[in-house]
């Protein structure tokens, strides 16, 4: 153990890393070096469209969830609503949701002949092929990213400084601007950097809302490599998207880092009952805003409950296997994901409380989150270039679609783990092996009970995030691995949404009781 315990211990890491992660990113920028072209791609007309429309969808529906996030954070921390705990929690879950499960009520509530056409007797939005239907569907899924950052920030504001302003006379818009404002001005900026690269790397909402004229970089990666078989020129895209995805990323991690509030140092001052009513009116409105693709695909699947059954066969042609066997590779990939993320992050978590070089911990947490500096696209894409030539590839494709999910969840796992890790205090670990007991023993005996609840949270928030899982797999899957995010997507065309909302209730209570017993183990 002694030896494993100086390096050996990283060996899984070192090697998953290597396989999944890098390997295929030097395959993606070797092949975009293989020849010349730089300068047709990136002056061409389509490259120059989509980059346009990435930033343009990026930028106003950064603009529009700050505009309403930011307000509503600072109702759900300081306007005291009624059912404040259960709001807070609301306001978060359809960001938690599978995107495809969002987009399937999406369309049901704003497709032609849908839920509000109906209701109100015209079409309200085009969704289809328009920016504005788009930018509305990533602001739904946005928003609570903006609230609960702006929320958590108004938080930790000191009272006694606003009770000094305001006893000297200082007007609401006086307490903004030097109170208020500057103090949750880093998570608004986190935030707003957070939503645009999420937005800008949107493919699935893009994929099936764009029409094709309308694509992300993402969506223009897809479509060279996997339909017009342009590796060159994807690989190309995706260096340039890597190159802007790093620079968001980087200043999103600057900004966080040097973030730091202590909790405030009196109590606020209790709001009066008109303000609580206001206050609760307006996140209810908020919640009803953002939940109505939640919403309508319940009321949808209520109505159409008679219909086709999951166990049924009819649609295998389409999905390439059974429905019940969509539902198996679904719960295997969650449960790979989940105990494969949890056990990495565990040996960075290890190698931090016995390794000599406490140095490497630092590499090996940056190295965890550099995935979110990758789009699953772009990773999906080079571990297609590195691999597509092996027998290794072409029968155990399901190995690789694991590995994308394991890569998706890392960054939050690791987190997590890390997060729970430096809650351990350090003399009980030097107190065990001053005692004489082994690295061995100090980690079974102490430092894996003090980390249980922490593992458990990790493993559902892997399993919860593979779930949800869909640009890699749809960009890797073969019809036995389908999953049930891409089926969804497969059985979009057919317009026969009956199967589609039993997957997306699945999916939405699934994801709904995992975050549950995550938020439950993290208190």
């Amino acid at each position: 153990m002694k030896r494993l315990s100086g390096g050996g211990i990283l060996i899984p890491f070192i090697l998953f890393t290597m396989l999944f992660y890098f390997i295929p990113l030097l395959e993606i920028f070797r092949m975009s070096m293989s020849t010349g072209g730089w300068t047709e791609v990136v002056t061409g007309a389509a490259f120059i469209t989509f980059l346009r429309f990435s930033l343009t969808q990026a930028i106003l529906t950064t603009a529009i969830c700050l505009l309403i996030g930011i307000p509503t954070g600072y109702i759900l921390a300081r306007g005291d609503p009624y059912l404040k705990t259960i709001l807070s929690v609301m306001v978060l879950v359809p960001f938690l949701i599978p995107p495809m499960s969002i987009l399937l009520g999406f369309v049901i509530l704003y497709e032609p002949n849908g839920l509000i056409s109906r209701l109100v007797g015209f079409q309200v939005i085009d969704v289809f092929g328009t920016l504005g239907g788009i930018v509305l569907a990533h602001t739904l899924y946005n928003i609570s990213i903006v609230t609960r950052l702006v929320a958590a920030n108004f938080e930790t504001i000191d009272e006694e400084i606003v009770g000094m302003a305001e006893s000297n006379g200082a007007s609401t818009v006086r307490l903004w601007q030097t109170v208020f404002f500057p103090h949750i001005l880093p998570s608004v900026f986190a935030s707003a950097l957070l939503v645009f690269l999420l937005s800008f790397n949107s493919f699935a909402i893009v994929l099936m809302l764009g029409n094709v004229r309308l694509q992300t970089l993402e969506v223009m990666i897809y479509s060279q490599s996997r339909i017009r078989l342009d590796f060159v020129t994807a690989s190309k895209i995706a260096v340039l998207q890597l190159l802007i995805n790093l620079a968001i990323s980087m200043t999103y991690l600057r900004v966080t880092a040097t973030s730091k509030y202590e909790a405030s140092y009196a109590p606020k001052t209790q709001s009066s009952k008109l303000t609580r009513v206001l206050s609760t009116l307006w996140i209810s409105m908020v919640i009803l805003f953002t939940w109505q693709p939640i919403l309508a695909t319940v009321y949808q699947l209520i109505r159409t409950s008679s219909g086709t059954d999951i166990l049924s066969t009819q649609y295998n042609n389409i999905l390439g296997t059974t429905p019940t066997r969509v539902l198996f590779n679904t719960f295997i990939f969650g449960l790979i994901t989940g105990v494969a993320s949890t056990v990495l992050a565990l040996t960075i978590v290890y190698y931090k409380k016995f390794g000599a070089n406490q140095r490497i911990p630092m590499i090996l947490s940056f190295i965890s989150i550099m995935p979110l500096m990758s789009s699953s696209i772009t990773l999906s894409l080079g571990m297609l270039l590195a691999y597509r030539k092996t027998l290794f590839f072409s029968d155990a494709i399901w190995i690789f679609i694991a590995g994308a999910h394991v890569l998706a969840a890392l960054p939050f796992v690791t987190q997590t783990l890390g997060s729970g890790a430096e809650q351990i205090p350090k003399d009980i670990i030097t107190i065990s092996q001053s005692l004489g007991a082994s690295k061995t023993r100090t980690t079974v005996g102490i430092l894996l009970p003090l980390l249980l609840p922490s593992i458990i949270v990790s493993f559902l928030l892997g399993l919860a995030i593979s779930f949800g899982e869909f640009g890699a797999t749809f960009f890797l899957v073969r019809g036995e691995w389908t999953t049930v995010s891409v089926a969804i997507q497969k059985l979009f065309v057919t317009r026969d949404n009956i199967l589609p909302l039993q997957y997306a209730i699945i999916l939405i209570v699934i994801t709904l009781v995992s975050f549950s017993l995550v938020e439950k183990g993290r208190r």
